[in-house]
């Protein structure tokens, strides 16, 4: 996944990426990683043959054909899905196919969570709102390893589930914590709201994280609580850099 991503840049910016995700291949291995058959939590990382668990050791299940099998399959049909003018038919064909993925693919393996992303756009656009909201905390976990924080495209895939959130009548368990890391991520990628810049896109995540803070009567700090303190060093930075810029 990093030489793809490498090779785009080339071919599109002419240029070599030297961002940390891309100083770190090793996250390609986590990207792709399947779940230990043998212990809780445990990983099997896609970096060596044979694979085994980098937390009790045993040998994976699988084959490397096998695990680079069940990923590529969720990419093809996420290609596919493109396509596909009815919206409910491939709501229901991704839910399938992540069922079936969900037991064997780590919480990090990017894949998998864009199929969980898929499926609660796709359920919100149908209004089919219990879906997305059971499918809205499927995708944050392996988005936020793999991915720089405050990263635009980041803080789009989480809006997803604030959008199935503001569906719900109460909060879930996960809910005030991902409620805190978008008001993170978006404080750092769009920076706060000013409407003198006529910024729609950020005017719209501002308004739609204000109503559902609303919803739920969570206060943050000015939309800059984080949920852990590395979040929290971002944001101090973020602000330093935006005051230097803005005097």
């Amino acid at each position: 996944m990093l030489s793809e991503r490498q090779r785009i840049l080339d071919e599109v910016l002419f240029t070599k990426c030297t961002c940390n995700g891309c100083n770190q291949p090793a996250k390609d291995a986590y990207a792709r990683s399947v779940a230990c058959s043998y212990c809780p939590n445990g990983i099997c990382l896609v970096d060596a043959y044979p694979l085994s668990c980098t937390k009790c050791g045993t040998p994976c299940k699988q084959s490397i054909k096998e695990v680079n099998d069940l990923n590529d399959t969720i990419i093809d049909h996420l290609e596919e899905e493109k396509t596909e003018r009815n919206v409910k038919l491939s709501l229901h064909r991704s839910i399938r196919l992540f069922e079936m993925r969900v037991g064997l693919l780590s919480k990090y393996n990017i894949p998998l969570a864009l199929l969980g992303y898929e499926i609660v756009t796709r359920a919100c656009t149908l209004n089919e709102f219990q879906i997305a909201i059971k499918y809205a905390h499927t995708f944050h976990v392996a988005l936020l390893f793999n991915l720089p924080f405050g990263y635009p495209m980041l803080t789009h895939y989480l809006f997803a589930a604030i959008a199935a959130l503001s569906h719900e009548k109460n909060l879930p368990s996960w809910g005030k914590e991902m409620i805190e890391t978008v008001s993170a991520s978006l404080y750092l990628s769009h920076g706060p709201l000013d409407s003198s810049k006529n910024d729609i896109e950020t005017e719209n995540l501002h308004d739609l994280l204000s109503k559902v803070k609303g919803m739920f009567n969570i206060k943050t700090d000015g939309g800059e609580l984080c949920a852990s303190p590395a979040k929290k060093l971002y944001v101090s930075s973020a602000k330093v850099i935006m005051n230097v810029v803005n005097h």
